[in-house]
């Protein structure tokens, strides 16, 4: 009977142990899941504060372009930012330019260009390929002669 206590008693302990490497890893397991779940939380309002960021700016800068003064530091900012303004300003003018040159020289255009960069553009497209600019939604325009060929014919005689 000695060894089967014996046994017996091993067994119990291997139990026990196994019990206790389960539950350690069954803990360890539930607080991986629960930092898990915190760092989205973490994540989301991260989000929100980079909106939040954003609005502030766009507030600022209104105010700016109001002509509000802020500190020194504030307004280098903005002339940087009126600086690039300019950029943009000359480029698209010179985009401009180049379509007017363009239709001088009697070249027909082969359809909308973006007017961000003056790539041509899908008429269908909402985003230019080429920058990423938003497109203008215009109305298709019929091609002369679609609309007469589109009306059903009247019946003869009545």
């Amino acid at each position: 009977m000695a060894f089967r206590e014996k046994f017996n008693a091993l067994a119990g302990q291997a139990a026990s142990k196994a019990n206790s490497l389960a539950a350690g890893a069954a803990n360890k397991a539930n607080a991986a899941i629960e930092n898990g779940r915190l760092n989205l939380k973490i994540s989301g309002e991260e989000k929100k504060i980079d909106t939040y960021t954003l609005s502030i700016g766009q507030l600022m800068l209104d105010k700016l372009d109001a002509g509000e003064q802020f500190d020194d530091e504030v307004m280098a900012l903005y002339a940087s930012i009126q600086a690039s303004r300019q950029v943009i300003a000359a480029a698209r003018a010179d985009i401009e330019a180049n379509r007017q040159a363009e239709d001088a020289e009697g070249e027909p255009a082969d359809g909308p260009f973006c007017p961000n960069c003056g790539k041509p553009v899908a008429g269908e497209d909402r985003f230019c390929a080429q920058c990423g600019a938003k497109l203008q939604a215009e109305a298709p325009a019929e091609a002369p002669g679609e609309a007469e060929e589109a009306a059903p014919e009247e019946p003869a005689g009545e």
